[in-house]
Formats: structure tokens, C-alpha cells, sequence
């Protein structure tokens, strides 16, 4: 099992409630990282990738944030490592490779047509704002006004929850959502 991306410290602190059971809150935060992490399509660790991936003008893009990358070697015939090629890196996901791998492209259904790229990325530390937002998520579900409650009627008064409340105890809210997917992987494509 993943660890959580957040810790029962951070649901006490949101909830300012040293009390909150522990074992409740550690389910539930396995929960909510679970949920966040198929939102994000990420699973916040460091992975280190090797094999072919293709240039697309010249660019291939890599999985962020880029930790190291240890080689950029042309394709053999028989797809795999050959020698290393010329490249540069902007520092975030884009590798742009030397002239002679753009030119096998003219060729895409050659095995050697891209670059084997060795290299690592990930999160070593689980960002502040996905944090966060999972220990927001717990928080929401445990001290709501009556967790589990989504109306009420007294009288002549009565009143409804809406959003996340009524939808589910670890659901996300639009801003959660949004941030999950702002994690997405819009990096290279894999050759076949």
C-alpha cells in the first residue's frame, strides 16, 4: 500500500482537534491519498524510466519534475541502447535532441527512430498543496457540521448540503479537482 499524502498531524491541525481517533484518520487518509492519486494520475514517488521515447519536433518531453537525467543514447536496430547522443534540457521536461535522431523520424516505423533515455523523476517529498488538500478532504469528512448528515429539517426551517458534503464523505471539492489535475503526466511518448 502507498503511503499517505498526508499525515494525521495535518488532519488534527486543520481540525484543531488533537483527539480525532487515529486509526479512523489513518483509514481514511489511505482513502483520500488513493482517491487523489487516481484524480492526479500520479502516484507522488521517484521512478526511474529507461527505454525508447520518441521526439516529437525535435522535443521529447519527460515525466516532471525531472530528478536526473543519467543518459540520451541513440537507438541500435534492435531497439536498444546505443551511443550517446548530443541534447539539451530546459530544466523542467523538455529534451531536445541532436539533428540526427530528428532525422530518423523521417523513418518512424524504424526501430531506431527516437532516443533510449535513462532517467529519474518524481516527487522525494510529497508537495505542500497535495497535502493539503487530502488533509482537507479527511478533515471535511470527520467534523463537517454532522458528517454523514446532508439535511435537516426543525419547523419551519430546513436546509440541504450541497458539493462535496451530499456527494460523499471523501470527495473532492472544484479547487481539489483542479489541483489533482493540474499533477497529470503530459510528458513523452513511448515508442512501441
Amino acid at each position: 500500500m502507498a503511503d499517505a499524502l498526508a499525515s494525521i498531524k495535518d488532519v488534527r491541525a486543520l481540525a484543531n482537534d488533537t483527539t480525532l481517533d487515529s486509526g479512523r484518520l489513518s483509514a481514511m487518509l489511505a482513502s483520500a491519498s488513493a482517491r487523489f492519486r487516481r484524480e492526479a494520475d500520479n502516484d507522488f514517488t521517484v521512478t526511474e524510466f529507461a527505454g525508447v521515447l520518441k521526439p516529437c519536433d525535435g522535443i521529447i518531453r519527460l515525466k516532471s519534475p525531472v530528478v536526473e537525467i543519467t543518459s540520451v543514447e541513440s537507438v541500435t536496430s534492435d531497439g536498444t541502447a546505443g551511443t550517446q547522443l548530443t541534447y539539451t534540457f530546459d530544466g523542467i521536461d523538455e529534451l531536445r535532441v541532436s539533428t540526427d535522431v530528428v532525422e530518423r523520424l523521417l523513418y518512424p516505423d524504424s526501430p531506431a527512430a527516437g532516443a533510449y533515455v535513462t532517467y529519474t523523476y518524481g516527487y522525494a517529498d510529497i508537495p505542500e498543496d497535495v497535502r493539503w488538500a487530502v488533509a482537507a478532504m479527511v478533515q471535511r469528512a470527520v467534523v463537517g457540521p454532522n458528517p454523514g448528515v446532508t439535511g435537516e429539517s426543525i419547523g419551519g426551517y430546513s436546509w440541504q448540503a450541497g458539493g462535496y458534503t451530499a456527494s460523499g464523505a471523501l470527495s473532492m471539492t472544484r479547487d481539489e479537482l483542479a489541483l489533482a489535475h493540474s499533477y497529470r503526466d503530459r510528458s513523452a511518448v513511448v515508442a512501441t
